[in-house]
């Protein structure tokens, strides 16, 4: 199960049954069954959740397989549809004819459902393995491709204040949940404050924003890429400290040894792909990023019963990435 805390002081109750996903509103002590066909806000929900749906944030946006189990549904509130569109556009324009990622492409926008579809893409995720490290590497040299080729002047520019103000929302949400703040969080924000202006000045690139593994389906034609609904600009090496976060989390969460201690080697194929400077500018934003994204995740599994474990170790990498910054 995953709880979702929004700023409202509700809570979205996410289950996983042998017999499919249920969702459920949990407001001033009670609990409701939401259905995703009835969602007020998705003004396609009703037209195109009632098949399989692969993802719904109530009130926000859902991914659905279509009709025709070849293309994919995505749904958005009606004043959201068209940045995600252009964001998804720009990503498509930046990556053609590019060497090593692939996007797919919008088949039709639906305005007044507030729907885009998309062509479904028959992948294979790539596993945080050491045994397939090597598959990193190729996606390590496409993000680069794509910080080059996709134009940043209609994106919005997130920085590292806005990095430190979503993860210091999401301990609000945390603290009126548990009615508790926790020092440790406290304690890493405090610290990362300190390094909120970068040593250097670049310019900014195209940030996918939310990468991590599960964003990639490899095919014999090229690694493709999903989900661009939070493409801004940014600093470069933000998607690369997100991923390489992600990858440790993978090593956290592996229940055999096949799975276990492939962070190490996925990252460093990762980054010898991507080709990072070796510069202290480029190190310090990589353990930048890399701390706020270990704080966020301590916080984001929190809500969720089976990996609350898993917060002192991904503290504890944070701490190491802070203390890092210093030798960058």
């Amino acid at each position: 199960m995953r709880v979702e805390a929004r700023a409202d002081g509700t809570q979205v109750w996410t289950t996983k049954e042998e017999d499919g996903t249920s969702w459920f509103l949990y407001s001033s002590g009670q609990l409701h069954r939401l259905q995703p066909v009835s969602d007020p806000k998705l003004p396609g929900a009703a037209k195109s959740l009632r098949g399989k749906v692969i993802a719904w944030r109530p009130g926000r946006r859902a991914v659905a397989v279509g009709p025709d189990g070849r293309t994919i549904w995505k749904l958005f509130r009606k004043n959201r549809l068209p940045s995600a569109v252009l964001r998804h556009r720009l990503a498509l324009e930046g990556c053609m004819g590019a060497k090593h990622w692939r996007v797919p492409r919008i088949l039709s926008v639906d305005e007044r459902r507030a729907r885009v579809q998309f062509e479904r893409i028959d992948g294979a995720e790539i596993g945080v393995k050491r045994n397939e490290s090597h598959k990193w590497k190729p996606v390590g040299a496409g993000l680069r491709e794509f910080q080059a080729g996709v134009r940043t002047a209609d994106l919005h520019h997130h920085d590292r204040r806005l990095e430190l103000d979503t993860v210091s929302q999401l301990h609000q949400r945390y603290a009126q949940l548990f009615e508790r703040r926790l020092s440790s969080v406290d304690r890493l924000l405090e610290r990362l404050e300190g390094w909120v202006q970068p040593t250097t000045t670049s310019p900014p690139v195209a940030v996918h924003r939310d990468l991590h593994d599960g964003q990639f389906l490899a095919k014999e034609n090229g690694h493709w890429v999903l989900d661009f609904d939070q493409l801004c600009a940014g600093e470069a090496e933000l998607d690369l400290a997100n991923l390489t976060a992600h990858f440790v989390l993978r090593d956290m969460q592996a229940e055999n040894c096949d799975h276990a201690e492939g962070a190490e080697a996925c990252s460093l194929s990762l980054i010898s792909g991507y080709e990072i400077p070796n510069s202290n500018s480029a190190h310090q934003a990589l353990r930048f990023y890399q701390a706020a994204t270990f704080v966020r995740l301590a916080l984001l599994y929190q809500f969720r019963p089976k990996w609350r474990h898993l917060f002192n170790p991904l503290i504890q990498r944070a701490v190491a990435s802070v203390d890092e910054l210093r030798h960058a």
